[in-house]
């Protein structure tokens, strides 16, 4: 038996790559006898290092040379054709680059993917689209996802930022040639809700809609 470990040890040993580095011997040990798992931990990681290595490095290269094409095809290497994809914060990136190229249509559909895995907090999410569909001058809808990333984010802090929340939805009131009472309203209804404690975005919605249909203002379909 104990023969049979030493041989099962140096077949494994052996099939290390090359590049795969260990802070420790011990830490070496553990992956050769995979003890409690310890490999497939570390291979993980270490493919999600790589991702996140490339890009990085695609990212640095970017601010160098500014090219559209290179970056994009190197975020969607790594976070969406990738498998498992990279998990970083810099995945909402990509939804700028799509936006910069005028891909808005790509940008869309990578944001709901998103939100269907739950690979970006989804305040951060209504964020971009509030500032696509600003982009596409679909103010009414903007301002929908934009009451929506407020509820959000302020669900967990005590302060909801109202002065904020003026400045970003002002610039679609405004638009709108809305009157600044509408745009108090809004934050109204923001701080109502937040101060029940009900972070229900659904709620907030049809809070909205109706008093825009009170108010004569339609929605935009």
């Amino acid at each position: 038996m104990k023969l049979f470990k030493v041989i099962n040890y140096l077949i494994n040993a052996n099939k290390i790559p090359a590049d795969k580095k260990f802070n420790s011997d011990i830490e070496k040990d553990m992956y050769i006898n995979n003890t409690m798992g310890h490999r497939d931990k570390k291979d993980r990681l270490d493919y999600q290092n790589k991702l996140l290595d490339a890009v990085n490095n695609a990212t640095a290269q970017y601010s160098n040379d500014n090219d559209l094409d290179a970056i994009i095809k190197a975020y969607e290497h790594a976070f969406i054709e990738a498998n498992p994809p990279c998990h970083s914060s810099q995945n909402l990136k990509l939804v700028g680059f799509y936006v910069k190229k005028g891909e808005l249509n790509k940008a869309w559909g990578y944001l709901n993917r998103l939100q269907s895995t739950q690979e970006a907090p989804t305040e951060k999410i209504r964020n971009e689209q509030f500032r696509i569909l600003k982009k596409e001058k679909r103010f009414i809808p903007a301002l929908d996802m934009l009451m929506g990333e407020h509820l959000l984010t302020y669900s967990n802090q005590t302060l909801f930022n109202r002065d904020r929340f003026l400045k970003e939805a002002g610039v679609c009131t405004r638009a709108l040639k809305w009157d600044e009472g509408v745009l108090n309203d809004m934050a109204d209804m923001l701080a109502v809700q937040l101060k029940n404690k009900d972070y229900n975005e659904s709620k907030l919605h049809d809070t909205f809609s109706n008093y825009l249909k009170s108010k004569g203002l339609l929605l935009e379909e």
